[in-house]
């Protein structure tokens, strides 16, 4: 009987734990969501500085970064929810 036990809960463990993706799908995902902001604003591509990957950050202009983030993460393992816009400390339109 304890080997059963044993036996289903490895079973369960492995099963919720094989949900979350792997670092460089992840990684494939969230360089997308940045590539795709400074796209989509002609004023942060036509002034870009660079891509702060482990702050989760763009920068552009003089000074001007636009913060990303996730919202709330689940308790139970899986994947992380999706990176997203946030701030910026300067506009990233052309008015």
């Amino acid at each position: 009987m304890k080997r059963i036990a044993l036996t289903l809960a490895a079973f369960v463990v492995s099963s919720v734990t094989s949900a979350a993706l792997p670092p460089r799908h992840q990684n494939e995902r969230d360089l997308e969501v940045l590539v795709s902001f400074v796209h989509s604003h002609p004023e942060v591509l036509g002034s870009l500085r660079s891509i702060d990957f482990d702050r989760m950050q763009v920068r552009y202009g003089s000074g001007c970064v636009a913060q990303f983030g996730r919202g709330e993460v689940p308790p139970m393992p899986g994947p992380a929810p999706p990176l997203r816009f946030e701030s910026s400390t300067c506009p990233v339109d052309a008015e």
